[in-house]
């Protein structure tokens, strides 16, 4: 089986950052219907370190925490794009 998304090219999108504070950016999502309605979404978004996820999430209750690079496993480093988190609920 295989998964993916892709966009619809009738649909206009972008997105405009409106503030970049320390550990976040802030961007309205605007996406454009066929009858011109600009519908705007705002969204924050947070950017932690690794060792900080798996200390709120050993706080919250998580055991077994365990961090990747990406869904195929290899380890978090320096250069992964994604930190994928596996835990389990204690």
């Amino acid at each position: 089986m295989v998964s993916f998304e892709s966009r619809n090219p009738a649909y206009r999108e972008w997105l405009d950052v409106t503030d970049v504070r320390e550990g976040g950016v802030v961007f309205d999502a605007h996406n454009v219907f066929p009858d011109g309605e600009d519908r705007v979404y705002t969204s924050v978004l947070f950017f932690r370190t690794a060792e900080e996820f798996q200390r709120e999430l050993e706080a919250a209750g998580f055991t077994d925490v365990t961090c990747t690079g990406d869904w195929h496993g290899p380890a978090a480093g320096d250069g992964s794009r994604l930190l994928i988190f596996r835990a389990r609920l204690a």
